[in-house]
């Protein structure tokens, strides 16, 4: 929301200013708003000239583009090859991320070449292929790949938020929590390489773990494995947290289904932020299928919003190569 307020009165006249950000909390005496800095402002009710609801500004395609290679560097296929602005991964069939073609404009190729070459390089390495395409940026060629019989299987949503927010969201919402309720003590570890532990929930999450995966999950230079863990050592739940340049990419949040709804979560995001605050990220992005309400109820809840949105494509059984 933006709200313009009474900030002074100066000869009998009001003077404005205006405080844009999230609305968290609104009653009969007051507002408080979080800035894109994580401030928290509490405003009150009779200092309020006029408010009203701002839809978030939406992404360059720059940005997305700039976001998706970020996100490409800590989700690392070991296999990669650049066809024009396309990039081909493959990763042994583990996860779709690190096993599809990720569009970030132009293949260089007419589209017919571009797709009989993307054929071909999957074929070699056993793997079916996939598209990736980002919302905004993709809709042409979802379009034509609908033509050619193709179909989404997935649709996902990333989110970012500046850390400074995410911290101050964590944090409130410790204020509001007994943490850990009925689950004693714990504590959140970080390691460089993941334990077998740490591996069995994964698996868990994504399936079973081929050799490339532990090249996907280790490959970037500044990478941790959090793990929330009882005093006798057992692993509760795992996150892992990436950074690039600005960014500290969070991926496979998981709590083992015992003792979820317990704020073990929250706390690994919290340990995730500080992890990367602590190696220069300002701001925190994640991918979530837009199916995982569970997941997006707690990220919207710590003011994680959509940046963009990106779907999944997969051929049909007998795919017209010839396009």
């Amino acid at each position: 929301m933006v709200i313009r307020r009474i900030v002074a009165v100066h000869q009998g006249r009001p003077r404005f200013s205006d405080l844009l950000g999230e609305l968290v909390d609104w009653s009969d005496d007051h507002a408080v708003v979080r800035t894109d800095s994580g401030a928290v402002v509490t405003v009150p009710r009779s200092r309020i000239a006029v408010g009203k609801r701002v839809p978030p500004r939406r992404p360059r395609l720059g940005e997305v583009f700039a976001l998706e290679r970020v996100a490409a560097e800590g989700w690392p296929a070991p296999d990669t090859r650049w066809l024009g602005q396309w990039l081909l991964r493959a990763a042994e069939g583990w996860t779709n991320r690190a096993n599809s073609v990720l569009v970030l404009g132009d293949p260089g190729l007419p589209l017919p070449e571009a797709m009989a070459e993307v054929y071909r390089w999957y074929a070699e390495r056993g793997l079916q292929p996939r598209f990736v395409l980002t919302h905004p940026g993709g809709a042409a060629l979802a379009a034509e790949l609908r033509r050619l019989g193709w179909e989404q299987t997935h649709r996902v949503q990333v989110r970012t938020a500046s850390l400074a927010a995410l911290q101050t969201a964590l944090q409130q919402a410790s204020d509001r929590r007994t943490p850990h309720q009925e689950v004693g003590d714990v504590e959140v570890r970080v390691a460089s390489q993941p334990s077998p532990a740490w591996l069995r929930i994964a698996a868990g999450a994504k399936g079973e773990l081929p050799p490339a995966a532990l090249a996907v999950l280790t490959g970037p230079s500044k990478v941790g494995f959090l793990s929330v863990t009882t005093a006798t050592g057992e692993v509760l739940g795992i996150v892992r947290a990436v950074v690039t340049a600005e960014w500290v990419g969070v991926s496979l949040l998981e709590v083992i289904p015992e003792v979820r709804r317990r704020g073990l979560g929250r706390s690994l995001m919290g340990a995730a932020a500080q992890w990367g605050a602590e190696r220069g990220a300002q701001r925190v992005y994640l991918q979530v299928e837009e199916t995982n309400h569970a997941a997006i109820q707690l990220y919207a809840g710590l003011g994680l919003t959509i940046h963009h949105e990106y779907t999944i494509h997969r051929p049909p059984p007998q795919p017209d190569r010839v396009g």
